[in-house]
């Protein structure tokens, strides 16, 4: 089963279009693949964001985003994987 959709389908910032993928006034060169993967919280502040972080959309599903915040506050909570 695929995960929920990234904090960035939910956030007032984001942008896309053909010629530069998905960008936003955090990232305006493309955001990065940790955060487009969900491997990354955008709700914290991530290096390179300006200053800028996740802020909701007033009309974002809130069933699906209430499952991302789920699965980024889950993937937070448990330990760091330990390197072999």
């Amino acid at each position: 089963m695929q995960g929920p959709p990234p904090l960035c389908f939910y956030c007032r910032h984001r942008r896309w279009d053909p010629g530069r993928g998905t960008h936003c006034a955090a990232f305006p060169d493309g955001v990065p693949q940790a955060v487009l993967q969900s491997r990354a919280d955008h709700r914290q502040a991530l290096a390179g964001d300006h200053g800028i972080a996740f802020e909701p959309r007033e009309d974002a599903p809130q069933d699906l985003f209430a499952w991302t915040v789920e699965a980024l506050d889950a993937q937070a909570a448990q330990p760091a994987a330990k390197s072999a």
